[in-house]
């Protein structure tokens, strides 16, 4: 995921959510969404802090290298209270950056 992101951003785009976001080690928690924008242009050119805060994140995931927390490793419970945390942090970064969320709440 955050290759994909970086190669991205290497196209123009630009990240809207930090992928570290909410102080969670890569060992914590099993859902991680990135929000990135997509470039007005083809020739955009590249976001500097972009780059840098996704360079940043894939070295902290390299050194905690086969200890990701991953879907499915938790009691369901415990992975439902990380989607909940994943989606409150997202839904507050799409409105910081201009866009309405609805979101049906049990």
């Amino acid at each position: 995921m955050l290759v994909n992101a970086r190669d991205l951003i290497h196209k123009g785009y630009v990240l809207l959510t930090h992928p570290l976001y909410g102080n969670f080690l890569p060992n914590q928690q099993p859902y991680r969404t990135l929000i990135l924008s997509v470039p007005e242009r083809e020739d955009s050119a590249v976001d500097p802090t972009s780059l840098y805060l996704i360079e940043e994140a894939l070295s902290v995931f390299r050194r905690y290298e086969d200890r990701w927390a991953l879907p499915g490793q938790k009691s369901e419970s415990v992975e439902r209270d990380y989607a909940v945390i994943d989606a409150d942090l997202m839904e507050e970064s799409l409105n910081q950056n201009g866009f309405r969320v609805w979101r049906h709440r049990r």
